[in-house]
């Protein structure tokens, strides 16, 4: 838990029992990853020092498994590591977003913008760093050509599979890139509905991306090719009628996989009163974009675990 003041308590799981608190802490890290012993890894970036630091949770723990308070522990003794980050010319002002596949976290992807707006960002470069020791593993400036971006800050992203992609709303399509090197691999073909600019919560599964949007459609992108597999339309089987204002339910993130299927729910970024009556949670085959079952409700966030 993160308190209002640079104050972290850290609680015993299983009891709720204060173990100890950590005081003077820096906070606004740009990348939280799990470790593989569950170790609580934050990155911090400072462009005016040009430094990247690992924060590392298990450098500061004293008592897993105390049951009894424990003393004041400085913050600052949970750094691992901070080094000098190169730099270059026009390199950003600003930092844009962090991507990190989560399942395999061996680098960060960090999107800079160059001219310090985010509305219309022109140029702006990707740079990947090692989470193992912060060295720069490659840099890639993409948007020079005057092919505007307006909001690419903004867009959704998301790694796996060795894979970077970008939804890039303005033109309603997935870009995709190698993450070993930055290389452009595919783009996807342009959705239909200008409402599906409004998509968030890619997500690599089975082989596959899936993105959805306030089009209510969720489509599934071939990994390697970008080629559409399926997309599948909530409207089709719960019709919104004058329920909304968008001619069907959205999605809005809220992606998961599991068990040969994906979970999605109808939401939107911020909900209005009153709010939607007829929204639904659905499981999707993963493989065919056949729908598997329904359940009628409102949904903020969605859990997996156990079955």
């Amino acid at each position: 838990r993160t308190k209002t003041v640079p104050t972290w308590a850290r609680y015993d799981a299983y009891t709720g029992n204060l173990l100890d608190t950590i005081v003077n802490a820096t906070t606004g890290a740009q990348a939280q990853i799990f470790g593989p012993k569950g170790e609580l890894l934050l990155y911090y970036f400072n462009l005016a020092s040009k430094s990247l630091a690992l924060w590392n949770s298990s450098k500061i723990v004293t008592a897993l498994y105390s049951q009894t308070s424990q003393a004041n522990i400085p913050w600052k003794n949970g750094i691992q590591w901070n080094v000098t980050v190169p730099t270059s010319p026009g390199e950003a002002v600003d930092i844009g977003t962090t991507t990190w596949d989560p399942k395999n976290p061996t680098e960060i992807i960090v999107t800079n913008q160059t001219n310090g707006n985010p509305v219309a960002c022109g140029a702006f470069t990707d740079i990947a760093y090692s989470t193992t020791d912060g060295h720069e593993l490659w840099s890639q400036t993409r948007n020079t050509g005057g092919d505007t971006w307006e909001q690419v800050l903004f867009s959704s992203r998301a790694m796996g599979d060795g894979i970077y992609t970008i939804y890039r709303k303005e033109t309603r399509q997935v870009y995709a890139f190698n993450a070993t090197t930055g290389d452009q691999m595919w783009v996807s073909d342009a959705r239909t509905n200008a409402l599906c600019e409004f998509a968030a919560g890619l997500m690599f599964a089975y082989g596959k991306i899936y993105v959805a949007g306030y089009d209510g459609v969720l489509y599934a992108y071939d990994e390697q090719t970008g080629k559409t597999v399926w997309s599948w339309y909530d409207n089709s089987v719960n019709p919104s009628g004058l329920a909304t204002p968008y001619g069907q339910y959205p999605f809005y993130g809220a992606t998961l996989a599991a068990d040969g299927m994906i979970f999605i729910h109808n939401q939107e970024h911020t909900e209005q009163s009153p709010l939607f009556t007829g929204e639904d949670m659905y499981a999707i085959n993963a493989s065919t974009g056949q729908e598997i079952w329904a359940l009628k409700g409102q949904y903020k966030e969605l859990t997996l675990a156990g079955g």
